[in-house]
C-alpha cells in the first residue's frame, strides 16, 4: 500500500516471489528482517552486509543489514497487476 516504490510497484499491485530460486546481485528480493520489516529491494551484498537499494525511489538511502539479522530472502518473480486478482 501506499506510493513507496512507485514507479516501479503501484498501489494495489502486489509481488510473487519465489523462495528456491537462487539470488543474486541485481535482483529484486523480499526481504524479511528477524526484527519483523519486511522490504522489497534491489540486492546487493558488501563484506557481510546485505546492502539493499531502493526499488521505486532512487533518492531513497541504501538500507544495510547484517547478514545475521535477516530472515528471509526471496527472489522476485513478478509483479502483478492489481487487476489480476480475483478473489474465490
Amino acid at each position: 500500500m501506499g506510493d513507496s516504490m512507485e514507479p516501479r510497484i503501484k498501489d494495489g499491485e502486489f509481488v510473487v516471489a519465489a523462495p528456491n530460486h537462487a539470488v543474486t546481485n541485481g535482483d529484486e528480493v523480499l526481504v524479511k528482517s528477524k526484527d519483523g520489516r519486511v522490504m522489497i529491494k534491489i540486492l546487493g551484498f558488501a563484506r557481510g552486509r546485505l546492502h539493499q537499494l531502493p526499488v521505486g525511489q532512487p533518492e531513497a538511502r541504501i538500507v544495510k543489514i547484517p547478514n545475521g539479522d535477516i530472515e528471509k530472502l526471496d527472489f522476485i518473480e513478478a509483479i502483478v497487476k492489481a487487476s489480476a486478482w480475483v478473489p474465490d
